[in-house]
């Protein structure tokens, strides 16, 4: 058997959450080269359109989606029209993720929030849209929730101190 045949994503609408860049595009490149049609998910229409032109030219199928995964009736409409364009959705990959850089006593309540937001609610509120679908389905699915480095260390500039440091 060959790994094409073993990590195969044929047909699949494998929905990517922060598709405009980064991880996010590596994403949905990855799982479109293993087969799947991909509904590209951000807030920012611009780079998603182009993602969308690549994987299409390359052969695949992309549509490309503005999704605030930090609003309910965007994530509800984002995946009401990739299905329409692509199928039941039966593959969520969370990434969608953000940060702020600099020490942890000058970042705002504001930039928390956003931070939250979409690092933390954005996953639920996309995988419980998610969830909730296929169980009105009755069909299976999966969820893979992806996380930086980050998720495992402190970033040099969010070293936590309350004193300036030393160099």
């Amino acid at each position: 058997m060959k790994s094409d045949d073993l990590f195969s994503l044929h047909g699949v609408p494998a929905f990517v959450t922060g598709a405009s860049g980064g991880l996010g595009e590596h994403f949905a490149l990855t799982v479109a080269s293993a087969g799947a049609k991909v509904p590209l998910a951000a807030r920012r229409l611009a780079p998603l359109d182009h993602l969308a032109r690549k994987i299409n030219d390359q052969g695949g199928q992309a549509v490309a989606l503005q999704v605030d995964v930090t609003n309910a009736s965007m994530v509800a409409q984002g995946f009401a029209a990739a299905e329409q364009a692509l199928g039941t959705i039966t593959l969520l990959v969370n990434n969608s993720a953000t940060t702020a850089t600099g020490p942890m006593v000058d970042l705002d309540e504001a930039t928390w929030q956003r931070i939250l937001g979409t690092n933390l609610e954005g996953a639920w509120l996309c995988s419980g849209f998610f969830a909730r679908r296929l169980i009105e389905l009755k069909k299976p699915g999966a969820i893979i929730n992806a996380a930086s480095i980050l998720g495992l260390r402190v970033g040099d500039k969010w070293a936590p101190t309350l004193l300036p440091r030393q160099h």
